[in-house]
C-alpha cells in the first residue's frame, strides 16, 4: 500500500513538473532582436559615356580674312577627338580635311574650289603653323608662308586685313593690290593661276594667253564673286586697268599705269 503511494505521489509528480514547463516556454517573450535583413548587393551603374570630341566649329573670319585661314590659324595644335576630320567646314567654302597625331590636330589639307585637287597643305611646326599654296591650282607648291601667332611671315605672307577705304583709294595713288597684281605677274607663267595670293582681302586670277608671260588678271576687291577690275599688259609693256565702280562688272573707268601712278584714259 505504501509502495502504490509512493508511486502515484512520483507519477503526479512528474505530470505537474511537464505541465508547468510547457506554461512556462508558452508564455515566455520572444527575443528582442529583430530577425537579421539581407541586404541586397549594391547597384554598380555605369559610367556615362563621354562625348565623342570633333574639331572645333569654324569661327567667324576677320574682316578680310578668308574662312578657311581663320578656322585653321586656330584649330592647329588643338586636341582632336580622332585621326582624321574630312570637310571640317561641313561643305561651306573651301574643302577642309584635319589630320591628327599624337592627340592633336597636326596637318591639314584645303581644296578651295572642290576640285579633287588640293590647294593647300598646312601643318603645325613646333608652335607655328606653315602653310604651303599651289597657286596654279595644280598641287605643286611654290609659296610657303608661317603663321607664329599673331602674324604671317614668308614669301606667300598674308597682311593684316586692309580696310575697304585703303583697298579702294583714289585712282591715282597707290595701292597695296596694285603692288601684290605687279608681283604676281611676275611669277611662273602658266595659262591661268586662280587666286594668286589665297588669304588676302582681294582676289587675283592671273592668265596668260601665248604661255611665255602673264598679260591679264582679275581682280576681286571683295571676294564676292564679281571682278571689280581688269588689267591688261601688251607687248610693250603697257599696263591699263578698267574698273567697274559700282562692283558690277561694268567697266566704266580706264586707267593707265605711269611712272607708278594711275592715270586716267
Amino acid at each position: 500500500m505504501k509502495f502504490r503511494t509512493f508511486r502515484l505521489a512520483v507519477v503526479g509528480g512528474g505530470l505537474l513538473a511537464a505541465a508547468g514547463l510547457v506554461g512556462f516556454c508558452a508564455t515566455r517573450p520572444a527575443s528582442s532582436q529583430p530577425p537579421k535583413q539581407i541586404k541586397p548587393a549594391p547597384q554598380v551603374l555605369a559610367p556615362a559615356p563621354r562625348p565623342l570630341a570633333v574639331a572645333p566649329a569654324a569661327p567667324a573670319a576677320a574682316p578680310g580674312e578668308a574662312a578657311h585661314v581663320a578656322y585653321l590659324v586656330r584649330t592647329l595644335g588643338q586636341a582632336a577627338g580622332s585621326d582624321k576630320q574630312k570637310d571640317a567646314l561641313g561643305g561651306a567654302g573651301a574643302k577642309v580635311n584635319l589630320y591628327a597625331e599624337n592627340g592633336r590636330w597636326a596637318r591639314a589639307k584645303v581644296d578651295l574650289n572642290r576640285n579633287e585637287k588640293w590647294d593647300e597643305k598646312w601643318e603645325l611646326d613646333g608652335t607655328a603653323v606653315k602653310r604651303e599654296v599651289a597657286p596654279a591650282d595644280d598641287e605643286a607648291y611654290s609659296v610657303s608662308s608661317t603663321w607664329n601667332g599673331t602674324a604671317w611671315s614668308g614669301a606667300g605672307a598674308a597682311p593684316a586685313a586692309a580696310a575697304p577705304a585703303a583697298v579702294a583709294a583714289p585712282a591715282g595713288g597707290p595701292r597695296e593690290v596694285d603692288s601684290a597684281v605687279l608681283t604676281a605677274l611676275q611669277g611662273a607663267v602658266r595659262e591661268k593661276v586662280k587666286d594668286a595670293l589665297p588669304g588676302r582681302p582681294y582676289k587675283i586670277n592671273l592668265y596668260s594667253d601665248d604661255g611665255k608671260r602673264f598679260n591679264r588678271a582679275k581682280v576681286d576687291l571683295n571676294r564676292n564673286d564679281k571682278w571689280d577690275e581688269k588689267w591688261e599688259v601688251d607687248a610693250a609693256g603697257t599696263i591699263t586697268r578698267e574698273v567697274a565702280p559700282a562692283d558690277d562688272e561694268k567697266y566704266a573707268q580706264k586707267f593707265e599705269l605711269r611712272g607708278g601712278a594711275w592715270v586716267a584714259r
